[in-house]
């Protein structure tokens, strides 16, 4: 599960780096970028729900609970951060996009709406990747509490 962890941290971080790019100017193979960050969401999300199939069926995991008990306000705080500015940052981006879509585009208008396109995807994998850490995160602690419960008992050496 560490290991996930990690995967949503690095998606996180990659995600940061190519927005702050494209607001910037910069110019990364953001389309590879793109196709790889997707992927990426997609393993961490799936191997996520193989892994925690059997924390989430049992009663130990009540999201509301373990959010409110077990986890650091800061990064409560920070992760909904991100996510709120993911999802407007990218609504608007996408929106600009699409109003720019038209028959008579010109080049420069092609550039600019690309721009805007990737702009609006990789701030909304940076919101996934950040939902997708702190549900790891959480997980990962009620594992370990678990462990510790049945390790007191005797149950687990």
């Amino acid at each position: 599960m560490a290991i996930l962890l990690y995967l949503d941290t690095l998606g996180i971080l990659l995600s940061f780096v190519a927005h702050v790019s494209l607001l910037v100017g910069v110019s990364l193979p953001f389309g590879k970028m793109a196709i790889a960050l997707n992927v990426g969401i997609g393993v961490v999300l799936g191997a996520r729900l193989v892994v925690t199939k059997e924390l989430r069926q049992g009663k130990d995991w009540f999201f509301d609970k373990s959010l409110k008990g077990v986890c650091p306000r800061w990064l409560k705080l920070a992760i909904g951060v991100i996510v709120v500015y993911g999802l407007v940052a990218g609504g608007i981006a996408l929106a600009g996009f699409f109003r720019m879509l038209s028959v008579g585009m010109t080049t420069e208008d092609s550039l600019i709406a690309d721009r805007q396109l990737y702009i609006g995807v990789f701030t909304l994998l940076m919101a996934c990747y950040a939902l997708e850490f702190l549900l790891m995160y959480l997980y990962n602690i009620v594992r370990e509490t678990r462990f510790r419960k049945l390790r007191s008992e005797g149950v687990v050496y």
